[in-house]
């Protein structure tokens, strides 16, 4: 397991691990992102727009708590166009609860095919060369 907690909440979450017997890394912030990507099969994150880019990119499938504080509620709109194509489960920040969490890991984990599935699912929504197409639609419209 690989935690990465933000700078506020590092000793807290590290704290809290101190107990586990299960090998994982707990750590503020990293600059390999790509690294812990790449080993996870399935990631736990909230659902900004940077963050769906980079589990698209990747493919990973995901259980997705969006920010109940977005602006505009955009981490939602994310999250359901997500979960809508099926690449994620989504779980309200009210509704987080280790139970909850549990049985969602649990159902991903003992269910490759629906992992590998969900994993195909975030990925369609990659799009290619996105900010060249974003460059050039704005030429086009300016010029």
């Amino acid at each position: 397991m690989y935690h990465q907690t933000g700078t506020d909440d590092y000793e807290k979450i590290r704290a809290g691990y101190a107990a586990v017997r299960f090998p994982h890394e707990v750590f503020p912030f990293t600059e390999s992102m790509e690294k812990y990507y790449s080993l996870a099969d399935v990631v736990i994150s909230r659902a900004g727009a940077s963050t769906i880019f980079e589990l698209a990119y990747f493919r990973k499938a995901a259980i997705l708590v969006p920010y109940p504080f977005a602006a505009g509620a955009h981490q939602w709109k994310n999250a359901a166009h997500v979960e809508q194509v099926g690449g994620a489960y989504v779980i309200a920040n009210e509704e987080l609860s280790g139970e909850r969490l549990h049985a969602v890991l649990k159902e991903l984990h003992d269910n490759r095919e629906a992992r590998e599935k969900m994993a195909r699912n975030i990925g369609s929504i990659y799009v290619e060369n996105a900010s060249e197409s974003i460059v050039k639609g704005i030429t086009e419209h300016v010029s």
